[in-house]
């Protein structure tokens, strides 16, 4: 399906459910880096409370040598490393970590792709007010989800509601009404989280980093400025430097979601080739054009857009008055009509039971699964017991007679 700097997304089999497998980088090893990471992505996606909006995970594979069918799925630069030849020439498949999730097979990216030109002021307002929600719940928890992009974003129609689904996966019109679809972030390979560890924010959303600290978010095009000028003072630090470098990362979410929202409405980054921009950066913000974004989506989305899109950290939209602004948007209501707690309400509708109903589904589906390959389990232990003790038995009986025939003789 996919692969990243971390690991591999594969469509998986378990017990008979269509699961997102995920193969982490981390061939052979415990320690590294990415197996570091594989725990934190975990870390994080148990830390938020179940969201309909943020990926489901389903279950976690410890340690395990690959099999030689996952290997071949993983992209051709990672093989060798996952199976390596010795010097005989023999494969020895490596062990690695992983995780199953929800099957959500189509990124956003690509469902807007196939929208195209198609794509209407609802459907953008939808897709944006549910981006906003994800973002805010991870914000209301501490989390910051760190890569937040159009291929870190995944959707899947909504059933009974809308068109049916196109033939290419995207949700396609019927009779000129786009379906609904659910969208979901994924992948929190790059996320940080409040806590007391070194590389975790403290309570002013702030990593407090030195030359040593491990941390690294995602794509630079999608960090906010103050996080871009922070990790250039750590990278100029002397490697015996004591220093600490505070990683700015409050305002942070909001920049992503104002990036990831302008790209869902204009289809391409406000600012191409970012972060590299002729003459001065704040400049640079200030001359953003949102016209195509006013145009496609109407006024309300496009200033808050503009809101998120501030070069000063201080000046941007807060996470929560932008989703309740797009929630408000959504349901044709006053931004004021839409308090927090409405806006909770509202969102908690047919998508959010929905989707949960399918993760409880899938599930009880997999523990069933578990229990009657339990219960099998034990069914051939058992025969495999009775049989041998019938086989004792005639064994037994054999040797009677064979004993009494030669007492005869």
């Amino acid at each position: 399906m996919g692969a990243g700097c971390n690991g591999a997304v594969c469509i998986a089999v378990v017990h008979g459910v269509r699961v997102a497998l995920k193969v982490m980088y981390n061939f052979g090893a415990e320690t590294t880096m990415v197996g570091n990471l594989f725990k934190t992505e975990y870390r994080f996606l148990r830390l938020v409370p179940h969201h309909p909006n943020i990926v489901s995970v389903l279950g976690v594979i410890k340690a395990a040598p690959l099999t030689p069918d996952i290997v071949a799925l993983l992209p051709e630069a990672a093989r060798d490393a996952a199976a390596p030849r010795n010097r005989r020439g023999r494969v020895r498949y490596l062990p690695t970590a992983g995780m199953f999730m929800e099957l959500l097979p189509l990124t956003l990216e690509a469902h807007l792709d196939v929208r195209g030109a198609a794509l209407s002021a609802a459907e953008a307002v939808s897709i944006g007010a549910q981006v906003a929600c994800a973002v805010n719940h991870l914000y209301a928890h501490g989390v910051v989800h760190g890569d937040i992009k159009l291929n870190n974003l995944m959707v899947s129609p909504v059933a009974g509601e809308g068109g049916g689904g196109g033939g290419d996966g995207a949700a396609g019109d019927a009779g000129g009404v786009a379906a609904s679809v659910r969208v979901v972030l994924v992948d929190f390979g790059c996320a940080v989280a409040q806590g007391p560890g070194p590389a975790d924010m403290d309570d002013q959303m702030r990593v407090l980093a030195t030359v040593g600290t491990n941390i690294a978010l995602g794509n630079q095009s999608h960090m906010a400025p103050e996080v871009l000028d922070a990790f250039a003072r750590k990278g100029r630090l002397d490697r015996h430097s004591r220093e600490e470098v505070a990683i700015p990362l409050a305002q942070q979410p909001a920049f992503a979601l104002g990036v990831a929202l302008f790209e869902i409405a204009a289809g391409e980054h406000p600012l191409p080739g970012y972060p590299t921009v002729v003459g001065d950066m704040a400049a640079a913000f200030d001359s953003i054009e949102y016209d195509d974004v006013r145009e496609l989506a109407g006024a309300e989305y496009a200033d808050v857009v503009q809101g998120l899109l501030q070069f000063e950290p201080h000046a941007r939209l807060a996470v929560d008055e932008a989703w309740q602004r797009l929630e408000a948007l959504r349901c044709g209501q006053p931004a004021a009509a839409v308090p927090a707690a409405a806006a909770a309400a509202a969102t908690s509708t047919t998508a959010a039971t929905e989707a949960t109903e399918e993760i409880t589904a899938l599930r009880q589906q997999l523990r069933a699964a578990e229990q009657a390959k339990a219960q099998a389990v034990a069914a051939a232990v058992a025969a495999a017991v009775a049989a041998e003790r019938q086989a004792a038995a005639e064994r037994q009986a054999a040797a009677e007679r064979q004993a009494a025939v030669a007492a005869e003789r």
